[in-house]
């Protein structure tokens, strides 16, 4: 039922896979929270069945979608955090019917997202910015589409990769294909381009529809410094990095339905930011910079003994941490996330007998076996 780490949409999924999959969701939903108890499924079971069969597709109650939310992120092999997936909060932006995805426009579709990006963060009464975690829900694939509706973005927010002469890289490298397509569609770059410029949105709210691109306003992103105590040179690379990591391009599926444009967020764990975005090669690959404002050997020196490598990404991971802590945005450390992990490991296996979980993507890309969960 769960497919939230593939990017694809199965536009020609058959009534017959529909009515299963509702099936199997629905006895869930309602063994486990709806008040009617497993009583109640029979007559819901037998509208679905006919609505499916009538139509090639059935419209899930507001409560149906929040359940299914909830039970694809409790159920996502990827995500560490997965401990608090009964508190998502789920903005349903379908409309009033199926139909609805057939008259959403692009506007309303960017609207809705610089919306999430918004409340996705709360002030509270300390003056904090309390990340919390986020979906809304854009209309369903109907019999016909091809991909229904999309926002061509990875994340909603994301920063501009710029390909110089030399045939290096100006900002995150991940990002050149899209940073080209959003020059392409009209966006125009600062004109002092930096490492991290934010992107404009791409939408297109059906198959038919020409593309939107258009920039965030500045109040919807919200970005934090990275600066380290103990080594001020860390602060002339001048690095920062968004609070609010929003997924934008997969397919929630949920009962047989498939929502091909569902933006979810949870919050950063230090690693996600220091060891993958800054440090990974293939993105902004920062760790022979941070050793030399941090007064550590060449990392292209040959001498693999003195660890300077490793030391680099702790004292980059800590200055992230550091950093969002002194902003007084919500950041979780990796070791915090990974102990969360290994007791919501226990729990589900006592409760379900099962738990989805792709190692490579669970344990934390730095503490290696000083991460609890790296021993089950």
């Amino acid at each position: 039922m769960d497919k939230t780490n593939l990017p694809l949409c199965d536009a020609a999924r058959s009534k017959h896979d529909i009515i299963a999959e509702a099936g199997e969701f629905l006895e869930e939903y309602y063994r486990d929270c709806h008040p009617l108890g497993p009583a109640g499924l029979q007559p819901r079971l037998l509208q679905v069945v006919e609505e499916v069969r009538k139509k090639g597709y059935y419209f899930q109650t507001p409560d149906e979608l929040a359940y299914g939310v909830k039970l694809a992120w409790r159920n996502s092999a990827r995500c560490i955090m997965r401990v608090q997936w009964r508190n998502i909060q789920v903005r349903d932006a379908r409309g009033p019917d199926a139909e609805y995805g057939r008259r959403i426009t692009n506007d309303e579709m960017f609207d809705t997202c610089v919306r999430h990006l918004r409340e996705a963060v709360t002030e509270a009464s300390n003056g904090s910015k309390v990340v919390s975690s986020h979906m809304t829900v854009f209309p369903q694939i109907l019999p016909g589409d091809d991909f229904g509706r999309r926002i061509w973005n990875a994340q909603l927010v994301r920063f501009a990769g710029y390909r110089l002469d030399d045939g290096t890289v100006l900002g995150d490298p991940a990002h050149v294909e899209l940073t080209d397509i959003c020059v392409g569609l009209g966006w125009k770059p600062p004109a002092a381009r930096t490492a991290f410029d934010v992107l404009p949105l791409i939408i297109q709210a059906n198959d038919n529809a020409p593309p939107l691109c258009r920039e965030l306003p500045a109040d919807a992103v919200l970005l934090v410094p990275i600066t380290h105590p103990e080594y001020p040179r860390l602060a002339d690379l001048q690095l920062k990095w968004h609070a609010v990591p929003a997924i934008s391009a997969f397919t929630l599926d949920i009962g047989g339905i498939q929502y091909p444009c569902a933006p979810f967020n949870g919050w950063y764990m230090d690693a996600e930011i220091a060891c993958r975005n800054l440090a990974d090669p293939q993105r902004y690959d920062l760790l022979p910079a941070v050793a030399a404002a941090m007064g550590l050997p060449d990392l292209d020196g040959g001498n693999s003994h003195d660890l300077a490598r490793d030391r680099a990404l702790v004292e980059l991971a800590v200055a992230v941490l550091g950093s969002f802590d002194s902003a007084g945005v919500t950041m979780v450390d990796h070791h915090t996330a990974s102990d969360s992990f290994t007791r919501h490991f226990q729990k589900e296996m006592d409760e379900r007998g099962f738990i989805p979980a792709d190692w490579v993507w669970i344990t934390p890309p730095i503490g290696g076996s000083a991460n609890s969960v790296f021993h089950q």
